[in-house]
């Protein structure tokens, strides 16, 4: 799946990384890269994703915003998505 993360800068959000989950539908590429203190957006690309299984989902993307408060914070952010529905939670 295409995820893209963005970052709040100046009241506007600007794509900072994208790139594709792995087989586990893990973003191994963020662990590796402490995220600065500030505002972000995660976007999921769920109509491609879906599409590529032959099925049509409800929204085409999802889209989390978070605040990280530090670089040394851990932010575990888990979501399910099928065609119909996303939950998310966050392990701190």
């Amino acid at each position: 799946m295409s995820v893209g993360l963005s970052r709040e800068i100046n009241g506007e959000y600007r794509e900072q990384w994208r790139d594709e989950t792995d087989d586990d539908g893990r973003i191994l590429a963020l662990l590796k890269a402490p995220l600065p203190r500030g505002s972000y957006a995660l976007e999921l690309n769920l109509d491609g994703y879906f599409r590529k299984l032959g099925l049509m989902p409800v929204n085409s993307a999802v889209t989390m915003r978070f605040y990280m408060p530090s670089e040394t914070h851990y932010y575990g952010l888990s979501v399910l998505v099928t065609p119909s529905a996303c939950i998310t939670y966050k392990e701190a």
